[in-house]
């Protein structure tokens, strides 16, 4: 995702981290789409992922946007909060299971479904999610954030630590078509 829409999500979100909520917020930086989750992957498992990622990149690029927001698993019950994905939405599903196919064949477990977000926080306690409800719902801003070009994956890296998750990316991959 480009710089310049990252930071107008940060623009937007600015106000929400004022609110009296109990969220741990998402800094700028690591705003990302995540296909699959790996967890802890050897050397190994690593050169193998990357035959299958430069399969998947025979593929062109297409557009997505970002725009709308939810919270996981509800309003009533919120654990993450996000924003949503729009655009080509059939190429990126047809990506995500191509790749679920593919490192399903490897061993790796099979997702049930893919709901294409970009976390913003996560939830530490549901106290005043009202207020930050209140304000989503008058920023009609969020409905339609920017588009952005997918040309690319990235096989990345996070590490957890005292200041929450960093994140390195291994490898990358170009659409070649």
């Amino acid at each position: 995702m480009p710089q310049p829409l990252r930071s107008e999500i940060a623009r937007l979100a600015a106000p929400w981290r004022a609110l009296p909520v109990n969220v741990k917020w998402v800094p700028e930086q690591n705003y990302h789409l995540t296909l699959k989750f790996l967890g802890s992957i050897t050397p190994g498992e690593g050169q193998a992922l990357s035959k299958h990622l430069q399969a998947l990149a025979l593929r062109s690029s297409f557009l997505l946007s970002v725009g709308g927001w939810g919270m996981f698993p509800s309003i009533k019950r919120p654990n993450v909060f996000w924003m949503g994905m729009g655009g080509e939405l059939e190429a990126l599903q047809d990506l995500w299971r191509e790749l679920d196919d593919r490192l399903s064949a490897s061993g790796y477990p099979r997702d049930r479904h893919f709901h294409p977000h970009l976390t913003l926080g996560r939830f530490r306690s549901p106290a005043n999610v009202d207020s930050l409800v209140a304000r989503l719902q008058q920023t009609p801003a969020l409905n339609h954030v920017g588009t952005f070009p997918v040309n690319s994956l990235q096989l990345m890296e996070s590490k957890l630590g005292p200041a929450g998750p960093s994140y390195r990316a291994l490898s990358s991959y170009e659409f070649k078509a």
